[in-house]
């Protein structure tokens, strides 16, 4: 099955053709969207299964949000975000936001189709609509709904909070605590920086453990890593 991708937006730092040309030649159905309402308006119908939007402004408008939460709520697309900003906090701000992966424009294209082709390969694994729910003590995971419950009250986490949760999920079956795996599975952009995974790891145990200081259900081996324990 041919995947389809969509770009949304374009950037004077880069041609969109040679971007759609590299993507082409590898395989993908490519699908154009000149704005974030264009984008909208096709998202529904398309079912992409990768969403690729150029950022030019310092700041994230509201519409871009919007395709973003539509894009992961409709069609359970990842999100690649192109920004023309320099400033961190654009790029943490989209991350946490819910995007997969933020790069720097201009980008190589090849570069973006190697992030593409990781966050395909992540996808089946993401989603895993037909896996049984995850229950721990009082810890329930619907990874068909992507709904976390702790002691019956409902968690709001970011994707990127459900993707990591899911990902020591996973880990938590194999003998041995994996961090390197969970880092290439969650955020491939990272290139192995563990702080990123230290940052999200103290997120998601805010709003799950009763007391973050004192983990319950993610817990650390120094020599191994993060996992499910409890």
């Amino acid at each position: 099955m041919r995947r389809i991708v969509i770009l949304v937006g374009r950037t004077e730092l880069q041609p969109r053709q040679e971007i759609v040309s590299r993507l082409r030649q590898s395989g993908y159905m490519v699908q154009l969207a000149d704005d974030f309402h264009d984008a909208l308006a096709v998202i529904p119908t398309t079912c992409p299964d990768v969403i690729v939007l150029f950022l030019n402004q310092k700041a994230v408008p509201a519409s871009a949000w919007e395709v973003i939460r539509v894009g992961r709520r409709a069609a359970d697309a990842a999100v690649v975000v192109l920004t023309s900003s320099q400033a961190p906090k654009v790029r943490v701000a989209v991350l946490q936001g819910g995007a997969d992966a933020c790069l720097a424009v201009p980008v190589s294209p090849d570069v973006l189709l190697a992030c593409i082709d990781s966050l395909i390969r992540r996808r089946p694994r993401r989603i895993q609509a037909g896996k049984a729910p995850f229950v721990l003590h009082d810890l329930y995971v619907d990874f068909h709904t992507r709904e976390v419950r702790v002691r019956g009250e409902r968690k709001n986490l970011t994707p990127q909070e459900f993707d990591l949760l899911a990902a020591l999920i996973d880990c938590s079956q194999s003998p041995v605590a994996d961090d390197r795996k969970v880092l290439e599975t969650v955020f491939p952009e990272a290139s192995g920086n563990r702080e990123i995974l230290r940052q999200y790891i103290w997120r998601l145990r805010c709003k799950i453990e009763p007391d973050p200081r004192a983990p319950q259900y993610i817990l650390h081996d120094p020599e191994s890593g993060y996992r499910l324990g409890g």
